[in-house]
């Protein structure tokens, strides 16, 4: 590789002064590339950038330039530059459209063999395209090729990214992105997004062709220096690289990663036709000439990777705003003590619908109502939230400000958090009770002012059978009963006595049949072995309504010191029209919707109601 050298000694070692005493050009060849360069705010660069390709020892290329209606004089610079020399072909959009979307319509005019891009603010070494053709010429296997690059400030100072997970100054250049012009056809355009869009495109080719296909050429030789300034799209806050690991950077790489795992066996080439279309983008990223709603009728603020209660919950929430025709925005906010998961896939899905937008910090928006769901997260404030001005802000109570009964409040302050929602969103929170239990866990820690005069309990998300209610085949007979529940293994989910456990759970009755779905860890290491006439499942082995199904009974214990808030799986059992055994303090919640005995009552009460078809039925009804 031909070594550096300053254009002008006095100048020293600063971005604009470098050149290259190249011996020779490669010899002519057939192939010709294609250059795509976006050009934009960039009269200070531009000349450097566009010499450093005409300078390449690869002299068979063109270079579109297509012009993003700049205010300075990037258009008479690139004029001028044209006169020069016939391999710059330079365009000019009618209006402004961002760098992907000029890039594209670049695409369209190219007529190269080869297609690459290149920044105009970026320098190459003279040999880049040269080294990274011969990869490709002597391997028809190699789809593409990259090289290189370092990112410097105007004073050659390198730059680390800590944004990412590796601390590399030298790394991949996406944009020096090496294609055949056939190829490129299976992959279609770039993403018209404002930033990210050449990785994804990468991501498409690797899923296309396989992780061979592609080639980094001379690793950890910087064939490009890419200078960073005001104007970068890296440095610019609302798509700066601090939004690689959580932000609009990140949120774009997480729903192009989903659309791509659900799309393998189809066509991975497209245009991007709107903000839903082929998968979901943040506000920010929309190309700049598409109108964007920025109001909202409700956001939900939560921890979108919670499994149970609180993601079922939310899910009847959205499903009942997207009933009242209402735009719905989501903004996942991770629970800081437990380990950092991703979006589910049921929050991801629901995105593609027009009417419900994730947020990112990066967002301004407004919103009649904001919801915060699981207040927990509240009990440490975020690095960053989008900027909501809202007329009604409500935390919705599912999570009692202490687990046990016993313990003093200690998963959020509420003095703490109402500060911190009248930073955030300018407005005092109400306190949203999701059943009678937790205005008793409020009151006890001291919540009393602001306490939602309604309590919202959780809403049930599938149809109701309307058909009537019949008892379970063989009802009365000497057939074994089935009784069960489903649950989280967790210890506060089963009594604190075993003998309590064995009551409640009929441990070894010879005429029951015990169904547990979610674990059994706790019971086994309380009582020593599991009973003989138990039956374990994991977790979500089988759908809730399957396993539902299977049960006479449904019942359900758990730790005396345990605050239950609500308990949904209950209420799960009760719409499919099951009988529901729960010891007497559920009472406060669910009135007559069940029937009520201590663990040693359990056994008898279910006798009483097997022999007892009309009070089975006008139970389960």
């Amino acid at each position: 590789i031909s070594p550096l050298s300053l254009l002008d000694e006095n100048k020293g070692f600063v971005f604009g002064n470098i050149g290259c005493s190249v011996l020779h050009n490669v010899e002519e060849s057939e192939f010709k590339i294609s250059v795509l360069m976006p050009v934009y705010q960039a009269e200070e660069f531009i000349e450097l950038s566009i010499n450093s390709m005409l300078n390449q020892t690869w002299q068979n290329l063109e270079i579109i330039a297509v012009e993003d209606c700049s205010s300075d004089r990037s258009w008479e610079i690139l004029e001028e530059l044209a006169a020069k020399d016939s391999r710059l072909k330079i365009y000019r959009n009618e209006r402004n459209r961002g760098a992907y979307t000029t890039r594209n319509r670049a695409l369209s005019l190219a007529s190269g063999d080869f297609i690459t891009v290149h920044d105009s603010d970026d320098w190459s070494h003279p040999q880049m395209l040269e080294k990274q053709m011969e990869v490709m010429l002597n391997d028809k296997s190699i789809k593409i090729t990259c090289s290189y690059m370092t990112r410097v400030t105007p004073d050659f100072k390198f730059i680390l990214r800590p944004q990412r997970g590796n601390l590399e100054y030298v790394h991949r250049s996406y944009p020096s992105l090496l294609i055949r012009s056939e190829d490129i056809k299976s992959l279609g355009e770039w993403d018209a997004v404002s930033a990210n869009a050449d990785d994804e495109f990468i991501q498409r080719a690797r899923i296309l062709w396989g992780e061979d296909s592609i080639v980094d050429i001379m690793q950890n030789i910087p064939f490009s220096f890419f200078l960073v300034h005001d104007n970068s799209l890296t440095q610019q806050a609302g798509t700066s690289l601090n939004s690689l690991t959580f932000g609009i950077r990140h949120e774009y790489s997480r729903q192009a990663k989903f659309w791509r795992e659900n799309n393998k066996d189809k066509p991975l080439s497209y245009t991007r036709t709107s903000k839903k279309y082929p998968f979901p983008i943040p506000h920010g990223l929309a190309p700049k000439h598409w109108e964007k709603n920025i109001h909202y009728d409700l956001i939900l603020i939560s921890d979108l990777s919670l499994l149970g209660g609180t993601r079922r919950c939310n899910e009847g929430y959205i499903k009942a705003a997207e009933a009242l025709g209402w735009k719905v925005g989501l903004f996942h906010w991770p629970r800081y003590d437990l380990k950092t998961a991703e979006i589910a896939d049921e929050y991801t899905k629901l995105s593609y619908n027009e009417n419900i937008d994730f947020l990112v910090p990066e967002d301004e928006v407004t919103a009649k109502l904001v919801i915060i769901h699981h207040p927990p997260i509240l009990n440490f404030e975020i690095d960053a939230v989008p900027s909501i001005t809202c007329n009604k802000l409500g935390i919705l109570v599912n999570q009692s400000p202490m687990q046990l009964w016993s313990q003093e409040p200690s998963y959020y302050d509420s003095n703490e958090v109402t500060a911190l929602c009248k930073k955030l969103f300018n407005v005092s929170p109400l306190w949203i009770p999701i059943s009678p239990r937790v205005i008793e866990t409020l009151n006890k820690s001291g919540i009393v002012d602001n306490v939602y005069e309604d309590t919202w309990f959780p809403p049930y998300n599938h149809e109701l059978d309307n058909t009537s209610i019949s008892l379970p085949l063989e009802f009365g007979t000497n057939r074994k009963i089935i009784v069960g529940r489903h649950s989280r293994d967790h210890w506060t989910k089963w009594p604190k006595d075993k003998n309590e456990i064995k009551q409640a759970y009929l441990a070894d009755k010879s005429d029951i049949n015990v169904l547990l779905m979610g674990g059994v860890q706790t019971p086994k290491k309380q009582i020593g072995k599991l009973p003989k006439n138990w039956q374990a499942i994991d977790f979500d082995a089988i759908s809730v309504t399957e396993f539902i199904s299977k049960l006479d009974f449904f019942i359900h214990y758990t730790h005396e010191d345990y605050i239950e808030e609500f308990g949904r799986n209950i209420m799960e059992a009760m719409a499919l029209g099951k009988v529901v055994i729960l010891p007497p303090e559920f009472e406060e919640i669910f009135g007559n919707s069940a029937v009520y005995a201590k663990p040693n009552e359990v056994y008898q009460t279910i006798q009483e109601m097997w022999q007892n078809p009309n009070l089975y039925l006008k139970q389960a009804e």
